[in-house]
């Protein structure tokens, strides 16, 4: 188990490196970059899929108290702002890509969420079990 020094020294890692990766993400999305994603054999539907499930799991890391659904709905939310600017600055706002940000965030809150349900229904077996019993 780490010490309380150590676990916030791991926090404040995350914390840094989520805020890289969105500042990352902001360059790359609204500055000239648009088809530069093929130099890593990806779509750009993937491109936004793969940045979303990776901007959401560091921001789970990142917040660790904050609840996921709450983070979920923020990174979605980052990813129509992202298209409402790239509108306005003259880039290609597609809603097909704030499908595949929402996409990205998902496939980051599905395993969470199919833990809880499962966590949920093994609790419920328990206890009504254990209420049979006596």
């Amino acid at each position: 188990m780490l010490s309380v020094r150590a676990s916030r020294f791991v926090l404040l890692c995350f914390r840094i490196i989520f805020v890289l990766l969105w500042l990352t993400v902001c360059v790359v999305t609204l500055g000239p970059f648009q088809g530069d994603e093929r130099f890593f054999f990806l779509s750009d539907k993937e491109a936004h899929a793969l940045a979303f499930y990776c901007l959401t799991l560091l921001f789970f890391m990142a917040a660790p108290r904050v609840p996921k659904l709450y983070i979920g709905g923020l990174c979605s939310l980052f990813g129509v702002a992202i298209e409402i600017i790239q509108g306005l600055t003259g880039r290609d706002a597609e809603f097909a890509d704030w499908v595949a940000d929402s996409f990205g965030v998902a496939m980051a809150l599905l395993p969470l969420i199919f833990a809880r349900l499962y966590h949920r229904r093994i609790r419920g077996d328990w206890r009504r079990e254990r209420a049979k019993r006596g």
